[in-house]
Order: C-alpha cells, then sequence, then structure tokens
C-alpha cells in the first residue's frame, strides 16, 4: 500500500476556515496564502536495485529564500544546496568499482532518462554528482515521479510538481520515498483527498505552534489530522481528529543571525568571497547554553563545479579544512577533468569577517570572434552552520516525522553525512535571498585560421630576427679578421 502525508503548517494561531468541507472519505482544502505544505509518500518497490548499489538519493532544490522565523518545521529539504543533486551508496557487495560506476549510470538513465557525461564523485559516504544550473525541475525527474507514485489523480500531482520548492527521493530495495516541499499552498487549486485508490492511504495534518512553550531545541503543535483509509469505514468524526506533539528538530535557525557573502570586484581568474558578519558575535559556547545541546562547532561547506578548485595550501587562517572530495589537480584546464567537481567542508576557528579565494581552471579557448571572451559560471553560495551534540533525549531526533535520516535509515549526501545521528544543526542565514552567484571566468578569443596565422607570422619574425642577429656576429668577426691582417 502507499503511503501518503501531507503537512500543512498553519503560521496564524487559529485553525478555523482551514477545513472547507469533510466526510468519511473526503477532505477538502481551500488555497491558503503563507501556509507551507510538504508532502511524503512511501511506495512499496516493484524495481530491485542492482546488487551493487544500496541506495540512490535524488534532490532537486529552486533557488528561493526560506523564511525559517515563520516556518520552523521543513528546514532540512531547505538547506541543501540549490539545484540537481543525484547521491549513490554502495552496498557491501561492491568487488569492482567499475562494475559499480557502470551500474550506476545504467540505472540512473533507465530510471530517469539522464545520461551521465562525467564521472562521479567519491564522499565521505557515496558517491555523487550535481548540476547547480538547473533553475526547474528536470521533466525526466517529474516523468519519474508520476510514474513510481501511478496515482489516478494526475492533475493534482502535476500541480504539485510543477510548483514545488523542494524535492527528494530516496530508492531503496525494499521502497522508494518521496517528498515535495510547497513554499505556499496557495499555488495549488482546491486541494481535495479522497479514496482514489484501494491501494493509497492518505493522512493529512494541520498544524500550528503552540508559541507559549515552544523553543529554539523544542517544538510544540496543535491542529488536527485527518486520515483517509480505503479499508476503514469510519464516520468523519472518528477520522478527523484533534493533535498535540512534541518534535525534536534536527535542523535550527537563530534569530537575527544574518550575515553577507558576496564576490570581489573585479572578478578575474581567482574569484574571492568575501564573508561578512557585521554585529554577529555569537559565542560557540553559548550557543547550547539552555538547549539540549553541548560541544558546538562552526563549520562551512562548500560545492563547486570542475570549473573550480580549492588550493588547501592556501587557505584564510580562519578556516580549517576538515575534508575535501573530488579533483584536485591544480594545473589542469576544466576541458581535462572528468569529475564533476569537488565537495569541501573546514571548521570556523572564528566568526569573524574573512575572504576565501577559489582558482578558476582554463576555459576552452573560443574560436568565433563574436563570442564573448568570458565562460559564465554558476557556483552555490557556501553553508555556514553550528553543528553540536545532543545531549538530552537525542533519540527522539531520529523519531520526528519531519527528520529525513528516518527515510534514509543512515546519512547519504551533503554535509550531514559527516556528522553522527546525534546532532543537531544551527543555520545562519544570508542577508539576500539569491543563493547563486554567477562568475565570469576569462578565455581566450580568436579563430582557428587567425590563430595560425598569428604564430606563423610570430615565428617568422623570429627566426628572421635571430638571422639577422647571427649575420651581424658573423659579419662582425670576419671584419675583425680582416683588420688583424692588415694589420700585420
Amino acid at each position: 500500500m502507499i503511503r501518503h502525508r501531507v503537512t500543512i503548517f498553519n503560521p496564524t494561531d487559529s485553525n478555523e476556515d482551514v477545513i472547507k468541507s469533510v466526510s468519511s472519505n473526503f477532505l477538502e482544502i481551500p488555497p491558503l496564502k503563507g501556509f507551507p505544505r510538504e508532502d511524503k509518500y512511501i511506495v512499496p518497490s516493484t524495481t530491485p536495485l542492482p546488487p551493487t548499489i544500496k541506495l540512490i538519493r535524488v534532490q532537486w532544490r529552486s533557488n528561493f529564500d526560506y523564511n525559517s522565523q515563520t516556518n520552523p518545521l521543513f528546514i532540512e529539504g531547505q538547506t541543501q544546496q540549490p539545484g540537481l543533486l543525484l547521491y549513490v551508496a554502495p552496498s557491501e557487495n561492491v568487488v569492482d568499482a567499475d562494475e559499480f560506476y557502470q551500474d550506476i549510470n545504467e540505472y540512473i538513465y533507465e530510471i530517469f532518462k539522464l545520461k551521465v557525461d562525467f564521472n562521479w564523485v567519491a564522499s565521505a559516504t557515496s558517491v555523487f554528482i550535481s548540476n547547480q544550473d538547473i533553475k526547474e525541475l528536470p521533466v525526466q525527474v517529474k516523468d519519474y515521479t508520476k510514474s513510481v507514485l501511478n496515482l489516478e489523480n494526475e492533475e493534482s500531482l502535476s500541480s504539485l510538481l510543477d510548483n514545488t520548492s523542494n524535492l527528494d527521493i530516496i530508492i531503496k530495495s525494499d521502497s522508494t520515498t518521496v517528498m515535495t516541499y510547497l513554499q505556499d499552498t496557495s499555488y495549488l487549486p482546491l486541494q481535495k483527498f479522497t479514496v482514489t485508490s484501494p491501494s493509497i492511504k492518505h493522512e493529512i495534518g494541520i498544524f500550528m505552534l503552540d508559541k507559549e512553550i515552544t523553543s529554539v531545541d523544542d517544538i510544540m503543535l496543535s491542529g488536527v489530522r485527518f486520515v483517509i483509509d480505503p479499508s476503514e469505514s469510519d464516520s468523519p468524526d472518528d477520522k478527523l481528529h484533534k493533535t498535540l506533539f512534541h518534535v525534536k528538530p534536527r535542523h535550527r535557525y537563530f534569530p537575527s543571525t544574518r550575515y553577507n557573502v558576496a564576490l570581489e570586484e573585479p572578478v578575474g581568474l581567482h574569484p574571492t568571497l568575501q564573508f561578512k558578519f557585521g554585529d554577529l558575535n555569537l559565542d560557540i559556547a553559548k550557543v547550547a547554553e539552555g538547549t539540549d545541546t553541548d560541544s558546538c562547532k562552526l563549520f562551512y561547506y562548500q560545492l563547486l563545479p570542475k570549473a573550480f578548485f580549492i588550493d588547501k595550501y592556501q587557505l584564510p587562517t580562519q578556516l580549517s579544512l576538515i575534508s575535501i572530495y573530488g579533483d584536485t589537480d591544480l594545473e589542469a584546464p576544466e576541458y581535462k577533468i572528468d569529475g564533476w567537481g569537488v565537495e569541501a567542508l573546514f571548521e570556523v576557528k572564528q566568526l569573524q569577517d574573512f575572504e576565501f579565494t577559489m582558482h578558476s581552471r582554463y576555459q576552452l579557448p573560443t574560436e568565433k570572434s563574436s563570442e564573448l571572451d568570458y565562460v559564465p559560471k554558476v557556483i552555490n553560495k557556501p553553508s555556514i552552520f553550528y553543528a553540536c551534540n545532543v545531549h538530552e533525549d537525542a533519540n527522539l531526533l531520529k523519531t520526528s516525522p519531519f527528520d529525513y535520516t528516518d527515510s534514509l535509515a543512515e546519512n547519504i549526501g551533503g554535509y550531514q553525512s559527516y556528522f553522527t545521528e546525534n546532532t543537531a544543526f544551527y543555520h545562519l542565514t544570508q542577508d539576500e535571498p539569491e543563493n547563486r552567484l554567477i562568475i565570469n571566468i576569462p578565455r581566450g578569443k580568436g579563430d582557428i585560421y587567425t590563430v595560425n596565422q598569428l604564430t606563423l607570422m610570430a615565428l617568422g619574425l623570429g627566426i628572421t630576427w635571430l638571422t639577422y642577429k647571427c649575420l651581424l656576429i658573423f659579419t662582425g668577426r670576419s671584419r675583425k679578421v680582416t683588420n688583424a691582417k692588415k694589420t700585420e
């Protein structure tokens, strides 16, 4: 049976007028402005994974500004890097690495119709590739989602996928989990939930914060929950439940913790990111004060496409390298790099302004004079966050219905893969809602004919000049010999 859970967060203080109509097998919710929604589908698997693959995770995130102050529930999916990311965890049966990568590429093409044109990057718990420049959810991923869910109400699912800000697909041998996040349900038409198939169970929850007893590390929710189960025929009153429950969030935001990151101008072959924290002065020891956490440290996480690399010997004094994965060849141009790019994690020693210099790789020269003399490349701004050990009721982190670790069975992909399950994250917020930066890398310009002609001319002039100099030397020596004979 397919299990479908819908969670709608109510940022107001009342659930009045949130439900339009209800019956024993029907629930209708009007478009609600400012009400975010998360959908989670769990589907029994019908297509087994190759024996070399343990898990596949596909993430896509749009480039939008997430308002954590009014919505503290759905933070995790919104802290990932914008664009498309594919993670694959190997099984314990992997003996031949080439076979593993071949299985990945064939399976990804089979289910998503996506062709992988470069090598995967091996990281802490998986291999991955990314495309940070994909602003829209790829059609191939949409089609796969529709096919795996196989819902009769195609129009409703299409509307959800067209407006989603975040998509997370987790494929395991026994099940496939699909999660979507909608920033505002007013984008949807009238939301109808009913018995569409005897094999689908819907659970819809509408919750708001109990602000009097909610804190950064403990969230209290109150609201209503409605279950549509084809195997039951209860009355509406039996299916509509008032609900109060406690959530210990793994991902948290501090109020008023904004910083600024921008590119230093002018931008050349060595782009520099400037970080300015202003009056922000968070003492690491005080981060855990009054909460369930301790042993907090500040971290910097960065994904870079292969057009850039990081020189680990030229880091600002505030950063200490924890790990770096990907191609770190300092000399190779971009067109000689087979891998996708680089993943790096640093510890930030002090929360103060600093500059981080990246290095761009040489680009393939253009052969047309009409083309630009630079290549625009897109990178995501890095993530900066505190990671803290949870010393009190750490088991509640994983039992939260909004925690992705439960669906993954372990941390696969992104910065979370470097930390234990007892870790909570406090995220700092950037001043600008734009999460991407466009960097123009200079490149050579000119067509092959012109380059060849100029090269030949330069070579000819050089040979002529050397010949002329040799003749001068030879002529000068001859004159000296002649004058010497005359003197004798």
